[in-house]
């Protein structure tokens, strides 16, 4: 095994021989931070993943969320019972809210509440799992055509997509500015209302 530290960002290349063949690794990021490991095929040379992807994987590491995820792939996945439902609900959106803000769970049972009768069963919804399987004829060449002027919202403490994942976006699209929110998890709460709404409404005056 050989190992060459590449210098930039503190990048480690890794050459381990196993059953007459040579694979070649690269190490990124902070060695305190939670593990990644990206695969990629035996015959794909070793810029097979695009380095804006791996930035963002590297975008300032939070295992508090790594924590929350846990607690999130943890619940059930459905409740035996109507308020057992609510629940469980209102549990899921603590988790992807955060802890950054103050969290009202009285304010996300009412929107379950809604939702459940707004569908007429206790049942969990299902889109989100299936549009996740299904993979879109869209991409970065896609944005880049954008001519609209657009605004992106993105929450310094969303568990899915962290501030990265905005400014790549803002980055594809040739028209765009990137709102931070700060305390802001993947979720829409009361107390965020007032700036998301005023920065759309602003967007929309200064782009009519």
């Amino acid at each position: 095994m050989a190992l060459i530290d590449t210098g930039g960002g503190g990048a480690v290349e890794r050459f381990v021989d196993v059953a007459g063949a040579r694979l070649w690794s690269e190490d990124l990021g902070e060695p305190d931070a939670p593990v990644i490991l990206l695969v990629m095929g035996a015959n794909a040379s070793s810029a097979g993943w695009p380095d804006d992807f791996v930035a963002l994987l590297l975008d300032e590491p939070r295992p508090e969320h790594a924590a929350r995820l846990e607690r999130l792939m943890a619940l059930p996945e459905h409740g035996e019972d109507r308020e057992s439902e609510l629940d469980r609900r209102v549990e899921f959106w603590r988790l992807l809210h955060g802890d950054a803000l103050p969290f009202d769970p009285a304010e996300y049972r009412r929107l379950e509440v809604r939702a459940i009768a707004h569908a007429g069963t206790i049942a969990p919804a299902t889109g989100h799992v299936r549009l996740g399987g299904v993979p879109l004829p869209r991409g970065a060449d896609d944005l880049r055509g954008v001519t609209a002027p657009t605004l992106v919202v993105q929450g310094t403490e969303d568990l899915f997509y962290p501030p990265g994942f905005g400014r790549h976006l803002v980055g594809l699209l040739p028209d765009a500015e990137l709102l931070v929110v700060d305390g802001l998890g993947h979720s829409l709460p009361a107390a965020a209302h007032r700036v998301a709404a005023d920065a759309v409404l602003d967007h929309v005056r200064r782009h009519p």
